[in-house]
C-alpha cells in the first residue's frame, strides 16, 4: 500500500509538471549486453518504474503549442530535453509499522535546458512526494480547519 501511494505521488508530480508518465515494471541501469542476456535476467530483480519525459514531445512529434523556438528542439531525441526514470522500491517494515519505501532517480538530460528542468524537477520533489511543502502544509491546515 505505502508503494502504491508513492507511485501515485509520483505520476501526479509529473503529470503536474506536464510530464508523460510510462510506468512498467524494470530493471535499474542501462543495458550493455544483447537480447539473449536480457531474457535470462531474474524477474525478481525488476522493481517498479515511473518513466517520464516532456509532455509536449508526443513521439518524433512537437506539438505547436509548446514550441517556442524551433531552432531549440531541433535533433534531439523523440523523449525531448530530458528522461526521468524513478524506479520506487519497498525495502522492508520499519519498528513502527509503517513501510519504507525508497525511491531512485536516473535522470538524463540533452540540452543545459533539460538540466535546469531537472534540477527544479528534483529539488522540488521531495516535498511533493513526502507532501511537506508549503502547499501541502496550507492544504493540511485547511482541511484541518472544516
Amino acid at each position: 500500500k505505502a508503494c502504491k501511494e508513492v507511485i501515485d505521488r509520483l505520476t501526479s508530480y509529473f503529470e503536474l509538471n506536464s510530464m508523460t508518465c510510462v510506468s512498467q515494471m524494470r530493471n535499474r541501469g542501462n543495458f550493455d549486453f544483447d537480447d539473449r542476456d536480457r531474457k535470462s535476467l531474474d524477474r525478481s530483480e525488476e522493481i517498479f518504474c515511473i518513466t517520464a519525459t516532456e509532455a509536449h514531445f508526443q513521439g518524433d512529434v512537437i506539438s505547436d503549442s509548446q514550441q517556442s523556438d524551433p531552432n531549440d528542439n531541433n535533433n534531439l531525441p523523440r523523449e525531448g530535453h530530458f528522461l526521468i526514470d524513478a524506479f520506487v522500491e519497498c525495502t522492508g517494515e520499519r519498528a513502527n509499522g509503517n513501510m519504507r519505501v525508497q525511491v531512485n532517480l536516473e535522470m538524463y538530460c540533452h540540452t543545459k535546458r533539460g538540466q535546469n528542468a531537472l534540477d527544479k524537477i528534483r529539488g522540488r520533489m521531495p516535498g511533493e512526494v513526502g507532501r511537506t511543502n508549503r502547499r501541502w502544509r496550507r492544504m493540511s491546515k485547511k482541511a484541518d480547519h472544516q
